[in-house]
């Protein structure tokens, strides 16, 4: 016997998707252009008071830690140990 399964499409995902092939497709699928236009918006809206929130992990990448730190990052991200800002 067969059966037929129809997958579901979320309507918000797919508009999320769409928007982001439209942008893709007007800089020519150029990463660096992409990524240019994303820093510039994120520029303006940094200007008109909109704060943003960066995840741990960049946080964690971009910065470097003393020796005498020593922070397991299990800690981190369970909350148990505060890191405070270099």
């Amino acid at each position: 016997m067969s059966e037929e399964y129809q997958i579901w499409e979320d309507p918000i995902v797919a508009e999320v998707r769409a928007v982001r092939e439209a942008h893709a497709k007007r800089f020519d699928y150029d990463l660096d252009r992409i990524a240019e236009d994303l820093r510039a918006k994120r520029q303006r809206w940094e200007a008109m008071g909109v704060q943003f929130i960066d995840s741990l992990e960049r946080t964690w990448q971009t910065r470097s830690l003393s020796k005498d730190q020593n922070i397991n990052v299990t800690n981190i991200l369970n909350k148990k140990t505060k890191v405070s800002k270099v």
